[in-house]
């Protein structure tokens, strides 16, 4: 979806996965660097997408059609890993 430039941005943030949350590691337990933020977005009207990178691939589509990223970095290796899978945009 291209926006107009009059549609205020938390607008052109609300459809299917308009914003992308990544999880790059949580030494094994629940990403609650995920899970609490799309809980929060969710109950205000988002469809956020997520990625949990320590058990699923990183998916380069879901990153191309976001219009925000958050990566959770709760330590310095998944740091390393989120910005090996920042999205790049030319």
């Amino acid at each position: 979806m291209k926006q107009r430039v009059h549609e205020p941005l938390a607008e052109t943030l609300r459809g299917p996965g308009a914003i992308l949350l990544v999880s790059c590691y949580e030494f094994g337990h629940q990403p609650l660097g995920l899970a609490s933020p799309l809980a929060v977005l969710e109950g205000a009207g988002y469809i956020p997408d997520a990625l949990d990178i320590a058990v699923e691939p990183f998916d380069p589509e879901k990153a191309a059609r976001a219009r925000f990223v958050g990566i959770s970095v709760p330590m310095l290796t998944a740091l390393r890993l989120g910005v090996q899978r920042r999205p790049r945009r030319p």
